[in-house]
């Protein structure tokens, strides 16, 4: 009987390590492809104010496509801009 009730114990020991290493991962953002997530990213963008031409053009363009019902060639460009963006402001 001692061995069911150190197997329970160290189950349960487990699944709560499992626990506190799921609640400090970062949680999943789901998107899907509409002009709300167009728009999020091309804030993204203009908030930066030193971003590179190149950005600013790739979002220009993101926007002028999802604008027009492009949305999914939109949000390559704005995705492409974001990126470019983050590694522009790395150091």
């Amino acid at each position: 009987m001692s061995r069911l009730v150190w197997f329970c114990a160290c189950l349960s020991l487990s699944n709560l390590a499992l626990v506190g290493q799921l609640s400090t991962s970062p949680p999943v953002q789901v998107t899907t492809d509409t002009q709300a997530y167009c728009a999020k990213l091309a804030r993204v963008v203009d908030a930066a104010r030193d971003a590179p031409r190149e950005v600013r053009e790739l979002s220009a363009d993101g926007q002028m496509l999802c604008a027009q019902g492009h949305v999914q060639g939109g949000l390559r460009r704005l995705r492409r801009a974001v990126m470019l963006l983050q590694e522009h402001a790395a150091p």
